[in-house]
């Protein structure tokens, strides 16, 4: 069913296995049109690590349903929570405009957050806009390239 009786479901901050995944009812909560919010390490759902003989870390996804929402996973390969550190954030400016930020916030500024590495770039997953940027030249630890994106948005499901 996909009337949960709400019209967004917001994650914030969400790790770990979040739900049964057997008898989930996002997917179809977003075919049928509805949004999904996800703040900060929403794509570190359905993630469970394990450590190895050698002292390393591995990560596993028992899910790829938020990297099918969102279009990535978190990159553990190297540090998998970066510090958080001061970094030059850019908003798109025909995003900008469209969300109605013109006047009301500068696109572009200093940011102190932390800045996640993908396993793949979000920029790059077809239907997925980005609406801001980090500059990897601003900060230590940026692996995704010239498009580091920090905020996107998706269209998925009936409009």
């Amino acid at each position: 069913n996909s009337d949960c009786g709400f019209d967004a479901i917001v994650f914030v901050s969400n790790t770990g296995q979040l739900f049964d995944t057997a008898k989930e009812h996002l997917s179809a909560h977003i075919a049928a049109g509805k949004g999904v919010l996800g703040l900060h390490s929403v794509i570190g759902a359905f993630r469970s690590e394990r450590k190895r003989a050698d002292g390393t870390r591995e990560s596993t996804y028992s899910s790829n349903l938020m990297e099918d929402v969102f279009g990535a996973h978190f990159a553990w390969h190297a540090a998998p929570h970066p510090p958080a550190c001061e970094g030059t954030v850019t908003i798109a400016e025909e995003e900008g405009r469209r969300l109605g930020l013109e006047g009301k916030i500068d696109f572009e500024f200093s940011h102190h957050g932390e800045f996640f590495n993908f396993d793949k770039n979000p920029a790059d997953t077809e239907g997925i806009v980005t609406i801001a940027t980090v500059d990897e030249s601003s900060y230590d630890g940026g692996s995704m390239g010239e498009i580091h994106p920090v905020v996107w948005r998706r269209e998925l499901g009936d409009k």
